[in-house]
């Protein structure tokens, strides 16, 4: 008997054990594609329209691609030029979100962001401010800010750059109870204009003017303030920091430093800033669109020559070029996306045309979504991944730029 309650014991102390740890750890699942487009009725590894909104081939004037609350938003106009929100949900078709609707008087919705679970944005309307959404009731009108989305919200405040009286653009906060509040006034004679906002390590980063250090790297939180990181391009000339991203718990981005030469530079609280690519054999490599897919970072640049390159990085080796214009006859990248760890490329190439493609070491880059026949190119606009679609923006010349749709299994 009391080896039977010990085994009975021990099965249960195991599986106790065995649903703590898969609590703790939780195997990652995605959605089952298939499943998902049996239900939505939507085609695997063909392209679909979602939606032909200017009907026949006028254009609908697609922009501002943003995913809110599980759904994609982004502006539109229909045949009758207006402009409005219009949302996807991941089904067969696009239907309205007639948002201008439920405010007098506007139009034009532009500048949208995704702010703490609200959609802000701004109209053209008589009154400065912008609106804010929540997706279901009436937007609410916000009069103390002069819109724009480049911010972030950052301990229940949102951050960006806002006028002051002397219509100099310094660094402000803005929350519902305390309102639009100075942070730091960085250059007293001239705007310092913040921008490209980005969150690293609990601390907002951010590039700004001064006149003794010209336009540089700065950071903020609410422990030690607003501080300058690094002088990069000493003395008053701009190295003007952009292009933001955090890889391997490092913050990436690009700058200029008294080479002149645009390159590759991280950031980390241990070592400060370095230089991922230094300036030998004269390469200005100008980095921008980052994208990881399978643990790398890949993003694309230029040489001396200005040839477009591809680059890959891999946290700890000199990063090195992929493909260049000469090799892979590619002479610019628009777009980097990760599409179900495929690095997709929208982009241009001198015998496939402008077209979204894939890229892999191995085979170079190849058309994947092709809306339009052979030697006719489709000459997508901007793509986004939402839902495991990939929507993009282009034209098959029997529909105008209108929102399409891909699935790959």
């Amino acid at each position: 008997m009391k080896k039977h309650v010990t085994i009975i014991g021990a099965l249960f102390l195991l599986t106790l054990l065995t649903i703590t740890i898969s609590c703790e750890n939780p195997t990652p699942t995605s959605p089952d594609i298939k499943n998902q487009a049996e239900e939505y009725k939507l085609p695997i590894g063909t392209p679909f329209l979602i939606k032909d909104i200017n009907p026949g081939i006028g254009d609908a004037y697609i922009s501002e691609l943003t995913v809110f609350k599980n759904k994609l938003y982004f502006r539109a106009s229909d045949e009758h030029n207006s402009t409005d929100v219009w949302i996807y949900d991941g089904k067969q078709t696009a239907i309205p979100e007639p948002i201008l609707s439920k405010i007098r008087d506007c139009n034009y919705p532009r500048s949208l962001v995704v702010w703490n679970n609200l959609l802000y944005f701004d109209v053209d309307y008589a009154l400065n401010g912008c609106w804010k959404y929540d997706g279901n009731t009436k937007p609410d009108y916000i009069k103390e800010i002069e819109f724009t989305n480049d911010g972030v919200f950052y301990n229940n405040k949102i951050y960006l750059a806002q006028p002051d009286n002397n219509e100099d653009y310094e660094l402000y906060s803005y929350d519902s109870i305390n309102g639009l509040k100075l942070i730091k006034d960085i250059d007293p004679n001239n705007s310092s204009t913040p921008s490209d906002f980005t969150i690293y390590m609990d601390e907002i980063f951010f590039s700004a003017f001064d006149e003794t250090n010209g336009r540089e790297l700065w950071s903020f939180d609410e422990i030690t303030g607003t501080q300058l990181i690094k002088d990069i391009y000493t003395g008053s000339n701009d190295s003007a920091p952009g292009d933001f991203y955090v890889f391997n718990n490092e913050l990436f981005f690009s700058a200029k430093d008294n080479s002149e030469n645009i390159s590759l530079w991280k950031y980390n609280s241990t070592d400060g800033i370095t230089q991922v690519l230094d300036n030998d054999d004269d390469i200005i490599i100008q980095p921008k669109s980052f994208c990881v897919v399978n643990d790398l970072l890949y993003f694309t640049g230029q040489t001396n020559g200005l040839t477009d390159t591809l680059w890959i990085y891999d946290g700890l080796n000199k990063p090195y070029i992929v493909a260049d214009t000469d090799s892979h006859k590619i002479y610019k990248m628009d777009k980097l996306l990760n599409y179900r760890n495929q690095l997709v490329v929208m982009g241009h190439h001198f015998d496939l045309g402008s077209e979204i493609f894939k890229f892999d070491t191995d085979n170079g880059f190849q058309v994947f979504c092709d809306i339009t026949d052979e030697g006719i190119h489709s000459n997508p606009q901007d793509m986004i991944v939402y839902n495991n679609i990939l929507c993009f923006v282009a034209t098959d010349y029997i529909h105008g730029f209108e929102l399409w749709g891909y699935c790959k299994e």
